[in-house]
């Protein structure tokens, strides 16, 4: 299963951190509970994406 959140600001300096939980809390609770959290930057431009990978 994926989920794609779309933010219209590409910059993410601190993601690693933010997902780790140095930089809130919020992606660090969605990496604990199980899926696999990433992001980038969608070749259509306008932003970021931030994917949450659940496995089977």
């Amino acid at each position: 299963m994926v989920f794609d959140v779309r933010d219209l600001v590409p910059a993410f300096p601190d993601a690693e951190a933010a997902i780790r939980g140095e930089k809130g809390y919020g992606l660090w609770h969605v990496a604990h509970l199980g899926p696999r959290v990433t992001w980038f930057l969608p070749h259509e431009g306008g932003g970021k994406t931030v994917r949450a990978v659940l496995g089977p």
